[in-house]
C-alpha cells in the first residue's frame, strides 16, 4: 500500500511540472554585455536554456584573450517540452585571432538539431560572423552570425544569429 501511495505521489508531482514554453521571439541584438544568445535553425527560434538539473550550462564561451585571441561559443537548449522544435539542440562555433570588430571567418562549428549533427562549412562564402563590439577592458563581445551546416546531403540554415556576452572573469 505504501508503495502505491508513493508511486501516486511521484506521478502527481511530475504531472504538475509546467512545460517550458517554446520561444517565439529572438533576444534583441545588444552590445552592453546582456549575456544573451539566439538564432533561427531552419526558421525555428533557438534560445539556449537548460531546465534539467544535470545538464551542462546553457551558454559557455571563452573571451578572446592574448596570445591567440581564441573565441568559442557553445549554446545548448535542453528543456522538458518535447513539442519544442529546438529542444536538445546545440550550436557551437569558434574564431581564431579575434582582435577587432568587423567581419570574421569561422574556424569551425557544428549544430545538433533534431538528433542529427551538422558541420559548418568553413569554406562557404555565405557563412558570416560580424563582431559589433569587442571591449577587452569590460570583457564584452557582441555580434551577429549566419551559416549553413551539412550532414551528408542534408543542409540546415542558421540565420538571424546574435550574441552579447560579458565575462565575469575579470
Amino acid at each position: 500500500m505504501k508503495s502505491i501511495l508513493l508511486a501516486l505521489l511521484l506521478l502527481s508531482t511530475t504531472m504538475c511540472i509546467k512545460k517550458e514554453p517554446i520561444p517565439t521571439i529572438l533576444p534583441e541584438a545588444t552590445t552592453y554585455g546582456a549575456n544573451t544568445f539566439g538564432c533561427r535553425i531552419n526558421n525555428d527560434i533557438f534560445i539556449p536554456k537548460t531546465t534539467t538539473p544535470f545538464s551542462p550550462r546553457a551558454i559557455s564561451w571563452t573571451f578572446p584573450d592574448s596570445p591567440i585571441n581564441f573565441f568559442r561559443i557553445s549554446a545548448r537548449r535542453s528543456t522538458n517540452n518535447d513539442k519544442d522544435p529546438t529542444n536538445r539542440a546545440d550550436v557551437y562555433f569558434n574564431i581564431v585571432s579575434l582582435t577587432k570588430i568587423g567581419p570574421h571567418s569561422f574556424n569551425s562549428g557544428s549544430v545538433e538539431y533534431k538528433g542529427i549533427e551538422y558541420d559548418l562549412d568553413t569554406a562557404s562564402s555565405k557563412d558570416e560572423i560580424f563582431i559589433t563590439k569587442l571591449d577587452t577592458v569590460a570583457k564584452i563581445v557582441s555580434g551577429t552570425f549566419s551559416f549553413s551546416a551539412t550532414n551528408n546531403n542534408k543542409t540546415i540554415t542558421v540565420s538571424e544569429g546574435r550574441f552579447d556576452l560579458k565575462s565575469d572573469m575579470q
